[in-house]
């Protein structure tokens, strides 16, 4: 009886490697780059990392994976997969390098499989299909890798090729080829989304976000995000996708939505409250946009040190809110000027800070009491 209860979890235990292993080939849309790092060589560890063109946090987090790819190359082989069309992808790696392999998923067979919510996100698998781990890449270090990579050193990989892992879906021999009509305009979509996050990028037609929700409301009603407070949403963040039409001529659409699809209520408090005016006195001295430029990401546009903000192609009005959540004061511009400029300024010292605003940029700081609107997220 023994014997027979071990022969039967033996076969049940082989039958649990099988299916794990029909999982793959994973169907994708195209290997756009075979990567320069390390060439799939039956490591047992296979690390997807989940990326987009549009998502600032996602370069840092690639280049992190690309380190561990370089200490770990007889265990792990990790490939970088987007959903985007490959005109995307092109105009990304004009300016950005991976040197992990690429692929392209553009009809989201791996995005649906592993419920990728945000980006970027990371999943771990064994050579046999086993989900060892997943969530934001900053989670997965060398020794974790390592740990996970002993529990194989004993067993040896059926997967010759990568080619067994990732499959191009090739498209139906016949396509009825239509008038090209004007690109539609995209929809809105408004998640939450329980992984935390940081981004805001800006296309010629989409604005994507991810992040808190109050910060969220905040650049809606474009005020510092220290005038909005919650009780009760301090760690709900939210996953963003609208039009840039809507984003900036009718974001009272997108805060309704929010309010509706959340159950929250945005209540409006004014006070008079000490604010600082930014008045341009000599618009020759205004940089241009062409003084700092860290390409087009759009999602990291400003670096701010201990006594420095550095920023690309942001308005003055921008510049202020930027300023204003630095300094936690509020800072306003009621002028006409809407171009892109760069910026320099010291902000540790007040008095600092407004000689080089007057000199470097023609501005000059005028104290006044305002009524301000605070927003309260019920």
């Amino acid at each position: 009886m023994k014997l027979f209860k071990l022969f039967l979890l033996i076969i049940l235990l082989l039958h649990g490697i099988k299916s794990h292993g029909e999982e793959f080939p994973f169907k994708i849309s195209e290997v756009y780059s075979s990567g320069s790092i390390v060439n799939y060589d039956n490591q047992k560890l296979i690390l997807i990392d989940f990326w987009a063109t549009w998502c600032g946090p996602c370069k840092a987090a690639t280049k992190q994976l690309e380190i561990l790819q370089e200490e770990l190359k007889e265990e792990v082989f990790v490939v970088s997969v987007t959903d985007e069309t490959r005109k995307a992808v092109d105009n990304y790696m004009q300016k950005n390098t991976i040197r992990l392999m690429v692929l392209r998923d553009e009809k989201g067979n791996l995005i649906q499989k592993f419920k990728v919510r945000s980006r970027p996100y990371a999943v771990l698998l064994s050579y046999r299909g086993e989900v060892l781990w997943s969530g934001h890449p900053s989670g997965i270090s060398f020794d974790k890798l390592r740990r996970f990579a002993r529990n194989y050193q004993h067993s040896n990989n059926p997967i010759s090729h990568i080619d067994d892992l990732f499959s191009i879906e090739k498209p139906p021999s016949f396509q009825q080829v239509w008038p090209q009509e004007e690109e539609a305009e995209i929809p809105i979509t408004i998640e939450r989304i329980h992984t935390p996050t940081s981004l805001f990028s800006r296309t010629p037609t989409t604005i994507h976000y991810g992040g808190l929700l109050f910060n969220l409301i905040a650049k809606l009603y474009r005020v510092p995000k220290h005038l909005v407070t919650s009780n009760k949403h301090s760690d709900f963040y939210i996953q963003l996708k609208s039009p840039v039409r809507i984003w900036d001529s009718n974001p009272d659409t997108l805060l309704a939505i929010l309010s509706q699809q959340f159950n929250i209520q945005i209540i409006p408090q004014e006070n008079p409250e000490e604010v600082y005016i930014l008045k341009v006195i000599d618009k020759e001295k205004l940089w241009d946009n062409h003084q700092i430029n860290w390409g087009e990401d759009h999602s990291a546009n400003h670096l701010i040190s201990e006594n420095r903000i550095q920023a690309d192609n942001l308005t003055i009005g921008e510049f202020c809110i930027l300023l204003s959540d630095t300094k936690k004061e509020v800072y306003k511009y009621f002028g006409e000027d809407y171009a892109f400029h760069d910026w320099d300024v010291h902000i540790h010292f007040n008095d600092l800070m407004e000689a080089e605003l007057l000199n470097e940029f023609g501005i000059v700081l005028q104290k006044q009491k305002l009524i301000i609107t605070r927003f309260l997220i019920e």
